[in-house]
């Protein structure tokens, strides 16, 4: 095969449900180029930021998407719907929903991938835009053709990370929320071979990688 399921893994360790890389190169600088625009975002809105974070928080839905998973790595459709669950001041604790869909792939390492999952997860805010999250990815991953042995493989695979971000208001009602962190896929169901990129006579086990994303999202 989430999370995004964003939304970010070194090509020769390649993932099940994330929107990964194909180099730890090409990822720093994916991430890089987010936080930059996030910052951007910041300087350009720091002047309304404080009366816009307010009417947000008065709002208790919302929906976003990773506009990053598009672009890159590509393929990549992630979005969810958020719920505020509590408010205590500052301290605010949202429920997210929404989906992750894959479009075919053709992977050197593994073969042709392509996905269906549920993205699920909390988002804890402290302060006015500073927030962790736990984000989830599960569904059906699909591999046609592995470049291993040539079969076919269905498996119902779960994704986990880990991310921090910073929300910065755009108006009363939309945002725009720059995140980076750690994600790993934790279970398959029908693992299949993913060979090291360097040698393909090897096959490479599931580890950590680098992921996030950049999410667009209005509250209502």
């Amino acid at each position: 095969m989430a999370d995004d399921h964003h939304l970010v893994r070194v090509k020769n360790h390649r993932q099940l449900t994330s929107g990964r890389p194909v180099g730890t190169r090409r990822s720093t600088q994916t991430f890089l180029f987010a936080y930059l625009l996030g910052g951007l975002l910041l300087l350009a809105g720091h002047g309304s930021h404080a009366q816009g974070v307010a009417d947000s928080e008065a709002r208790k839905w919302g929906a976003e998407a990773n506009v990053l998973f598009p672009i890159y790595p590509g393929k990549k459709i992630n979005a969810k719907v958020t719920r505020t669950l509590w408010q205590s001041g500052n301290l605010r604790g949202d429920a997210l929903l929404g989906f992750n869909i894959g479009l075919p792939d053709d992977r050197d390492t593994e073969g042709r991938f392509s996905e269906v999952a549920a993205a699920w997860g909390y988002r804890q805010y402290f302060g006015r835009g500073f927030n962790v999250e736990l984000y989830n990815v599960t569904g059906l991953g699909k591999l046609e053709k592995s470049v291993r042995n040539g079969q076919y493989y269905n498996s119902f695979d779960w994704l986990v990370a880990g991310l921090v971000g910073y929300q910065i208001p755009l108006g009363s009602r939309f945002y725009v929320l720059p995140q980076f962190g750690y994600a790993k896929v934790v279970y398959k169901s029908d693992p299949w071979p993913v060979l090291d990129e360097d040698d393909r006579t090897k096959e490479v086990g599931e580890t950590a990688f680098p992921f996030g994303g950049v999410q667009v999202g209005v509250r209502f």
